[in-house]
């Protein structure tokens, strides 16, 4: 991406990912808190339905507690979005040519709570003119505690 493209992503201006980047690299993302106004707008359906935000355990208490949650939840979609994001940063126009993410939530996140993305390179390995590499990814609540983990690939040419 270009630095404009960055910037209109919303993205930090960070490190990239590089041919020469070494197994055991770290790279974290912003923090992102979950406002109840964001969790609404993201999980309530089109604004302009009938009896917006629609009723759902993202949304609405007593759903939630429906579901056997102490409150909405974010969805989970809305935070690993941060993770891609995280990834563009790393890899630019690759990962969207390329970059496979598999991702579970193992807990939940609630308004208030601080998420950021995280990632880690677990390998790498040559491949006609490019360099592969594996990640682990993850989102981390304050505390370390993980809310999303899995795993990504993508390469990048050897001359990037």
């Amino acid at each position: 991406l270009s630095v404009f493209g960055k910037r209109a992503l919303g993205c930090n201006m960070m490190e990239s990912i590089t041919a020469e980047t070494e197994v055991g690299a770290e790279f974290a993302g912003p923090q992102h808190t979950f406002e109840p106004v964001r969790m609404l707008t993201f999980s309530g359906g089109p604004i302009d339905a009938p009896g917006w935000p629609a009723k759902n355990l993202h949304t609405d208490v007593e759903k939630a507690t429906e579901a056997g949650l102490p409150a909405p939840i974010a969805s989970g979609i809305q935070y690993e979005g941060h993770l891609v994001e995280l990834l563009v940063q790393l890899f630019g126009d690759a990962w969207f040519r390329e970059g496979v993410l598999q991702a579970k939530y193992p807990r939940t996140v609630v308004a208030g709570d601080t998420v950021q993305p995280m990632a880690r390179v677990t390998g790498r390995s040559a491949e006609a003119g490019r360099v592969a590499f594996d990640l682990e990814v993850w989102c981390q609540r304050a505390g370390d505690e993980k809310v999303l983990v899995g795993s990504a690939r993508c390469a990048v040419p050897v001359d990037a």
